[in-house]
């Protein structure tokens, strides 16, 4: 294992020289710095970049306390472990709260510094090992990315389906060209793909964009450090920010280094977007080489969906840019396929079928129904969809994988 660099911070002066004998006799552990306070603290751990903070619950300063402190670190300095020391580590409530702010481990007063050597060398190691599977992930020992083609979806209606759309099209694209896949959830205030694929994020497009506004740089191992990997497809994902107000952290200056960044390491991107457009949506839009303009049979829908079209057309995108993809299309609906087109005066690209006995049992679920029911109406249609974009990766014998067998849970519950 490399060495182990130490961030220190204790309101207590006592603490800290407590704190720093323990880590004294072990070779590979060195304190870098050491704080009273988060503020201070913060700026020590962003310029030495530590493996390991610990944090003291008493702290001086505005975040004195140690929830405050750890939330505080591990939303603007990522890349570095957190261990708490605690008065009240055993207490379960405590240990939960510790663990949304960021933590890895909570040590209770009084601790022996042996243990604490111990809980900061398997934290280290899990990290270590971590940025490793990062390394991996973005392609350090991988097929070199010489090719991205980016697809956003965009609607001008909230309920059409686009977070549907995109996690299964990212799941579709991965299983059936076994290239790198990320998906972007860029429906920044109300994002919906992290509970669509049962993911619990740590660190968010809105912690991406507060690192890339302090450094003004979107580098590799930040980047890694805000993905995630839904197992089930091995698509890899940046989510939408947990709270709606941190929507504002995100601009679209950040949104251009982000794709740009990820078009050097993944073969497809997919952004799922919001029902405005907005600076980081029309960033988004003009770095795509698709653009997925999703409608549903229904008059006011397709009424936008012409407007937004001429929209379109006055920035510049062609047909070839921007497909029109019909969701719910239904037997028994007013509207046919071909008036439709009419009166778009446009080409509709592919149609979902209505099928909501598949298709709502897996949002309950927190799974893509492509994954849970490959062998459905509507899965087949998301395999024509990929044609449209990846139609020369697209491995035969992966169209007719075999069912996997069904999981049980889903976001309310455990998976098995």
């Amino acid at each position: 294992m490399a060495g182990i660099r130490i961030v220190l911070l204790s309101g207590e002066m006592e603490e800290r020289v407590r704190l720093k004998k323990a880590f004294l006799v072990e070779q590979n552990m060195e304190v870098v710095g050491e704080s009273d306070n988060a503020e201070e603290g913060l700026k020590l751990i962003k310029d030495l970049n530590p493996s390991i903070v610990v944090i003291d619950s008493k702290l001086a300063g505005e975040n004195s306390d140690g929830l405050a402190a750890a939330e505080l670190i591990s939303v603007s300095a990522p890349a570095s472990d957190i261990i708490i020391i605690s008065e009240e580590g055993t207490d379960g409530l405590f240990m939960r709260k510790a663990m949304l702010a960021g933590a890895r481990q909570v040590i209770p007063k009084p601790y022996d510094p042996g243990d604490l050597i111990e809980i900061v060398k398997l934290v280290a190691n899990i990290s270590e090992k971590k940025k490793e599977a990062m390394a991996k992930l973005l392609g350090a020992r991988e097929e070199e990315v010489v090719a991205s083609k980016t697809v956003a979806i965009f609607s001008t209606k909230g309920g059409v389906g686009r977070t549907l759309l995109a996690t299964n099209l990212a799941c579709a694209i991965k299983k059936l060209t076994g290239k790198k896949v990320c998906l972007v959830d860029l429906d920044l205030q109300f994002g919906d793909v992290a509970i669509m694929m049962h993911l619990q994020p740590k660190n968010t497009i809105a912690g991406l964009a507060r690192e890339i506004a302090d450094t003004g740089v979107c580098d590799d191992e930040v980047l890694a450090n805000h993905l995630l990997t839904h197992e089930d497809s091995g698509v890899v994902v940046l989510t939408a920010p947990v709270r709606p107000d941190e929507a504002d952290l995100v601009k679209g200056t950040h949104i251009d280094a982000i794709v740009k960044k990820l078009k050097e390491k993944f073969h497809y991107i997919v952004i799922d977007t919001p029902a405005f457009l907005t600076d980081s949506v029309l960033t988004a839009l003009e770095l795509s080489d698709f653009i997925f303009l999703l409608l549903t049979m229904e008059l006011p829908t397709i009424k936008d969906g012409k407007l937004m079209l001429e929209i379109m057309q006055t920035f510049g995108y062609t047909d070839e840019k921007v497909k029109i993809i019909m969701n719910r299309e239904a037997s028994d609906t007013s509207f046919k396929k071909a008036d439709i087109e009419k009166a778009l005066d446009s080409e509709i690209a592919a149609t979902i079928p209505s099928e909501g006995i598949v298709i709502m049992p897996a949002v309950n679920e927190g799974e893509p129904f492509y994954i849970r029911s490959p062998d459905s109406k509507a899965s087949a249609a998301i395999n024509e969809i990929v044609k449209l974009i990846a139609a020369d990766d697209i491995n035969p014998d992966a169209m007719t994988a075999s069912k996997p067998a069904k999981k049980s849970g889903g976001f309310f519950g455990k998976k098995k």
